[in-house]
This record gives structure tokens, sequence and C-alpha cells, in this order.
């Protein structure tokens, strides 16, 4: 386990210090990181939560051509998972710290506790042979001499050299000059990555599509979006919110769409193959009542561990199954949401290959281990839901503290969002 303690730019570069605990033994280390990592981790303003988990995983997307990572910012509640991309070499030194017994040699300095750089006094070698009052004196005389070889017949300047009347009240070149920022005075172990200028993923960016509502759809208060197909879609549109529902079906499938109908809204429901085979009514009900429905794998495996021939076979089984049991406009499955979020190139080409638009999140409430509903209610009010795509879980607390959610999200003025 890595967390995060502290993350900074420093005179020679950029740091973020981290615990790591193995084996019930934690360890403080200072890791060097470079400065397109740096910024991307800054922007999720880590340090806010109470706990900052790293994951030492890094992923890579062959569709936006880099690497990504996460962090799950914590408090005493809740758990909010949030993801940023990363440089190939930060994706090298998780991989280090994950598969070795130590922290890089190049990336960790001794355990010990950080001290911040402290800025070297400036040698004055005329400091011990000049009291308080000459120095005072002689910043009297340099001003005046300042002052005095500015004007038109200065001392030490004769009228020829003044300005003339023609120049204005120009200054000079050398004035003018301002002192050049110098961009090396960060010393850096390895080259700057030549990367692109990216939001981390988990930020709010909008689909790259969405299509006109239908006209029964938007009078009854929410919108159709189209899932982007090549890129993952992890956020909607500002001005607009999406309840997702994740494992189903279960008991509790039709509860959570009656209350849906009940507030003309409706939701993009997750289903697990294994589940769709036990009550294959219940994943009907959602789809014959106008809920969006997707793919969740067969059997809620980690696909990255699988091979391409299994994940294929878990992604078309589900798809079969849905689409035999359930009739209606939005029969056809085409949405997958990979178990866990666990995604790599390998996942995804198999994902393109079954023609799947991968359906991500950006909002967690960790509805499936809350002890109360208004724990989970309480995750809604800390964070502004514009641009939210919220997973959830088809759980008892999650279906009672679903009609105060929606009534919330309502009075923000928000569209609610389905996918295609």
């Amino acid at each position: 386990m890595i967390e995060l303690s502290s993350i900074e730019q420093t005179r020679t570069g950029f740091q973020m210090e981290v615990i790591i605990t193995r084996n019930q033994e934690p360890a403080r280390y200072v890791i060097a990181i470079d400065e397109f990592t740096y910024n991307e981790i800054i922007t999720l303003h880590p340090l806010a939560a109470n706990r900052v988990r790293m994951s030492l995983y890094a992923k890579w997307d062959p569709f936006r051509n880099r690497h990504y990572s996460s962090l799950i910012k914590m408090d005493e509640r809740f758990g909010e998972t949030l993801y940023f991309a990363c440089s190939e070499s930060y994706a090298v030194q998780l991989e280090q710290m994950r598969l070795s017994d130590s922290v890089p040699e190049k990336a960790a300095s001794a355990t010990a506790e950080i001290q911040p750089p402290q800025p070297k006094p400036r040698k004055r070698k005329w400091a011990p042979f000049v009291g308080k009052a000459a120095l005072r004196l002689a910043m009297v005389v340099c001003l005046f001499f300042l002052f005095a070889s500015r004007t038109e017949n200065g001392l030490f300047s004769n009228h020829a050299d003044a300005l003339s009347p023609d120049s204005g009240d120009t200054v000079s070149a050398n004035a003018a000059q301002s002192f050049p920022f110098v961009d090396e005075l960060l010393i850096r172990t390895t080259p700057r990555p030549v990367l692109p200028t990216v939001k981390p993923v988990a930020q709010e960016t909008p689909p790259a599509e969405t299509v006109e509502p239908k006209t029964e759809t938007a009078a009854l208060g929410y919108e159709v979006l189209e899932a982007d197909a090549e890129e993952y879609t992890y956020s909607v549109p500002k001005g607009y919110v999406a309840l997702t529902f994740d494992d189903g079906p279960s008991e509790y499938t039709e509860q959570i769409v009656d209350i849906l109908k009940e507030h003309d809204i409706a939701a993009t429901f997750l289903f697990v193959g294994v589940n769709v085979k036990h009550d294959p009514k219940a994943a009907a009900y959602a789809v014959d009542n106008g809920m969006a429905v997707g793919n969740h794998s067969w059997a809620h495996n980690d696909f990255t561990a699988s091979t391409a021939e299994e994940n294929a076979d878990s992604i078309a089984r589900v798809n079969e199954l849905i689409e035999s049991e359930a009739e209606g406009e939005n029969t056809v499955v085409n949405l997958f949401r990979p178990p866990y979020g666990a995604i790599d190139d390998e996942v995804k080409a198999v994902a393109k290959q079954e023609q799947m638009k991968v359906l991500m999140w950006n909002r967690d409430p960790v509805d499936w281990k809350a002890k109360t509903e208004k724990q989970i209610l309480s995750y809604f009010k800390q964070k502004s839901p514009s641009g939210g795509i919220y997973v959830m879980h088809e759980k008892k607390l999650t279906v009672e503290a679903l009609p105060e959610i929606i009534q919330y999200l309502k009075s923000k003025q928000l569209k609610f969002a389905i996918f295609k």
C-alpha cells in the first residue's frame, strides 16, 4: 500500500513524499517525479482529503496514446477514485515499486522526514565593515546619483548627452530590458517528456458527441447521449448528470426502475451475466421500461487478468443473453463497463472487436459499503454533481436513498442522461 503524504515543487525538481507499507511496516520515502505527472496530480487537489492512496498500477490507453494512473481521496466515510495522465517514467517507477521489495534507487531518498529546502543566505562581503548607519547613507547617495543621472542636466552628463526634445521621455533599451526566466533552474535527472497537455481522465470532459433527444424522453426529463466509440466515456457535459447502477439485476432492480419512473427520469444499468441468467425477468423489466442497459462481464472478474479469448466470450455471452430475454429499442447492448474499472490496451481492443463502447465514471459514493442512506446522500452534497457519472450498486440502502438523491439533483436544475 502506498499513501501520499505531500507533493511539491522544489528548487531542484518535483517530488512527492509517500508512505509505503509492506508486511504492516510503514516507511517514508521521497519520490522524484517528472513535471508532467506532477501537474496532472496537482490538478486533482489530492491533499484536500484526509488520506490519499496512490495506485501502484498505470494503464496504457492506445486511443489517447498515453499512460494513466489513479488515486483515491478518502475521508471518514467515502472514497473517491480519480484518474490522471502520467509519463512513461512514472509508470516505470510504479512497476518497480510494485514488483520489488524496495523503492527504486533513483526515485527515493533515505527513509526520513522531508525538510523543506532552505534558501542559502546571501554572502555580503562588505557586511562586517559597514554599520547600519553607513549602509543607509550609501543607499541615499546611490539614489541621489541615480536621480541626477536621469535629469537633462545631470551631474555626470552634459547637455548633448541628455535626451533630445524629439526623443520624448523614452527609457533606454538597457533600462527596459527585463531579466529572462531561466527554465533550466530546475535541474532534472531525466529530460522533460514531450507529452500533450491533457486533463486527467477523472476530470470533467464532455463526450465527443451528443444525440438530440427524442421528444418523449425530453418530456420525461432525461436525454439520451451517445457514448464515445473511440475513447472511454468518463463524464457528461456540464449541466448534465447520469446515474448508473452496477452488478445487477437483483431483487432491487424493479424497485429502482419504479423509483426512476416515478420521477420521470431514467438511468443506465450495467448487468452481470450470471445475475441475468438467475433473474432474466428483472433485466427485461429494466429494458422494457426505457432504461439503458449495458454489459458488466459474465462473472465480474478482472479482465486485465484474463485472456483476450476469455474476455471476448464473456462480453458476447452477456450481450446474447440480455438481447434474448428483453424486447424493445434498448435491447441491443453496446455499452461495456469493465469490472473494478480495470482496463488496458488488450481489454480495450477486445471491447472494440465486440463493437462495445466503454462507459466509466467520475463520481463514486461507495454506496456498497455505506452504513446508512444518509452517508450515500452526503456524498452527493459534498461534490458538485454537474458533469458527473455516478457509479452506484443495487443495494438496499441505495434504494432507500434514491428518492432524496433524485430530488437533490433536480434542485440543481440538472438534466438527467442515459447512454447508448
